[in-house]
């Protein structure tokens, strides 16, 4: 049910264009608190449907998501209390997404986004928790 919920909503927000990166959002906390599996199948969607919204771009979408969540994952694994390093390992996962996606399309490197996005981080984690666990906490 959790899995369908994130799938509804970055739909949903990618068709909103926003100066953040709310499906990045949604992904890392996918990557951070669900199976590998299911994180890296969200991460091909969100992917796919930023590669149809700029088609000149395809396959630079589905790509920096995929290897930015698998960051995460792989980090993840590493540290063992992940409770206390979630948010910097996020933003380390933007950053890596941000710097792919600017690498594979040779676009400017956009500082706004990456703020946007890091500031909406912080709150975004306990109310995602409260969302789809019922219980408010960051680990």
């Amino acid at each position: 049910m959790r899995f369908l919920f994130i799938l509804l909503l970055l739909y949903l927000f990618s068709i909103i264009h926003l100066p953040l990166d709310i499906s990045f959002i949604l992904l890392s906390f996918s990557a951070l608190y669900d199976k590998k599996m299911a994180s890296m199948i969200l991460a091909l969607f969100a992917g796919f449907l930023q590669d149809l919204y700029t088609p000149s771009y395809l396959g630079a979408g589905m790509l920096s998501y995929l290897i930015s969540i698998y960051f995460l994952i792989w980090m993840k694994r590493y540290i063992q209390m992940v409770g206390y390093f979630i948010l910097p390992l996020a933003f380390s996962g933007l950053i890596l997404k941000f710097l792919l996606f600017s690498i594979l399309t040779r676009t400017p490197f956009p500082p706004l986004p990456i703020i946007f996005t890091a500031l909406t981080l912080i709150p975004s984690f306990p109310f995602l928790s409260k969302i789809l666990y019922k219980r408010w906490h960051l680990a």
